[in-house]
């Protein structure tokens, strides 16, 4: 298995959309958090969001897929339950990580399924067709 980034024009085209959006996002909260004092754990969780999301958009195979897609599943978690003094946010926060995880059961699974030796034999097949 290859570890690495895979960048054509999809991911491109993601990446941009990504960091622009992420960009807006720290923007607006420059201002929104500035007396809140958990502002510097506020934008660590930020940025890590949006590193996650850009490895999920540049991911090169399954697995550095699913991990890219585990950790924005856990930062949302730490993002839902940022105010974990208020008692509704974080049951909010609870809930949504109990409500992922079915997806991420499921894609454990497809991993797993992709990974058999017949799908190996496939990808070998498609990046590097039989010449004739």
């Amino acid at each position: 298995m290859d570890v690495g980034f895979l960048i054509d024009r999809l991911s491109a085209l993601m990446m941009v959309v990504v960091t622009f959006v992420s960009l807006c996002v720290h923007v607006y909260t420059i201002g929104y958090m500035a007396d809140d004092p958990g502002y510097t754990r506020f934008f660590s969780y930020i940025s890590l969001f949006t590193f996650s999301m850009l490895m999920l958009v540049m991911s090169n195979n399954f697995m550095q897929l699913f991990f890219g897609w585990e950790a924005v599943g856990v930062v949302s978690y730490l993002l839902i339950g940022f105010w974990y003094t208020r008692r509704a946010r974080s049951l909010r926060a609870s809930r949504r990580s109990s409500s992922t995880a079915s997806g991420t059961s499921a894609s454990s699974w497809g991993l797993r399924a992709s990974s058999t030796t017949r799908t190996r034999r496939l990808h070998r097949r498609v990046r590097r067709p039989r010449r004739r």
